[in-house]
């Protein structure tokens, strides 16, 4: 499978989805999209509500898709308008949405199964923080990978998987000429065939395990993975200094910072997933009921609803642009 790469991989078009939803749709190329999709779990969403907020105000001259009923009644509640409720992304690529338009396209199965070994584990570490210090990244990563080594006599095949950003940086060429892994490639927002390439990489597996939260945690609780968070982050510190957000928001760089911090923090991941939380990946389990439940409300959303939201028509088309002209 190729990579389809995109230019602007915000909102709606991280990892193609935008790209297979105009597939499906036999959309025009000259659409424009107005229409913000969160792509990833936002599994901190009503406890660190700052970041909550400030991700929404960015986009509020847009209309946003959120995961459930409480998040829109919470955002409406603060002023915000145009909130719409749809499951994640990936859950459309794993409901088989675009099995059609792939198959034209690659001419091939749907899904690429390949027979996996009963005791695989893929290894998915945090990715190099924003805001954060190299050396304290660096050493966090070389502690992980210690860490997984020595598991190796629990597994037939260990892999550790990479995302393509990191493997460029000085830190993972260092990581890979002193491990002795199976290193293989993640996904990037750029590529338009992201979620399809994803989820062939889980079906190789049978563990997958991460020191962290993030989305892959409820994609492969969804493929049925057995799924553990060993050696959890304590915590990553960033630098206020770093991050600027405009003189008009609502929410100061000082919040954003505690909200992250404590968002990717061992007592967050204790004090609300501890379920997650193993000595060793081999005790990883299935977690697909709650998978289910948290890719997102309103799964069986249909076709001529997803056209109206994303203003796929051409009075709606039409209706921007004039406003877009008087805005000059």
């Amino acid at each position: 499978m190729k990579t389809n790469i995109i230019n602007n991989p915000s909102g709606l078009k991280r990892y193609g989805f935008e790209f297979w939803l105009r597939k499906k749709f036999k959309i025009p190329f000259f659409f424009k999209n107005y229409l913000n999709w969160e792509h990833g779990w936002e599994f901190q969403e009503f406890d660190c509500q700052n970041l909550t907020i400030y991700r929404t105000w960015l986009n509020r001259n847009m209309k946003n898709v959120v995961s459930s009923k409480k998040k829109k009644k919470f955002l409406e509640d603060l002023g915000f308008d145009n909130i719409y409720v749809a499951p994640y992304p990936f859950y459309f690529f794993f409901n088989n949405f675009f099995e059609t338009e792939f198959n034209n396209i690659f001419g091939k199965q749907y899904y690429k199964k390949d027979k996996f070994l009963e005791a695989s584990l893929l290894v998915m570490p945090n990715k190099i923080q924003a805001f954060t210090n190299k050396k304290e990244q660096r050493k966090r990563i070389f502690n992980y990978l210690e860490y997984i080594e020595t598991l190796k006599n629990n597994f037939e095949k260990i892999s550790i998987c990479i995302i393509p950003n990191d493997k460029k940086t000085e830190i993972w060429a260092d990581v890979i000429e002193k491990f002795d892994f199976d290193f293989i490639e993640g996904v990037s927002p750029y590529d338009g065939n992201g979620y399809f390439r994803l989820i062939n990489i889980f079906q190789n597996y049978n563990y997958v395990t991460s020191d962290c939260l993030g989305s892959h945690v409820l994609y492969a609780a969804l493929m049925k993975k057995k799924f553990s968070i060993c050696m959890a982050v304590e915590q990553v510190s960033r630098n206020i200094n770093n991050i600027v957000v405009p003189k008009n928001s609502p929410i100061s760089s000082k919040n954003i910072i505690e909200d992250l911090e404590y968002s990717y923090s061992k007592a967050y991941l204790k004090k609300n997933f501890s379920f997650l939380m193993k000595d060793n990946p081999i005790d990883g389990k299935i977690y697909y009921e709650w998978a289910l439940e948290n890719i997102g409300e309103n799964k069986s959303i249909s076709n001529s609803e997803l056209i109206e939201m994303l203003d796929y028509r051409y009075e709606k088309q039409f209706i921007k642009l004039i406003k877009k002209m008087f805005k000059k």
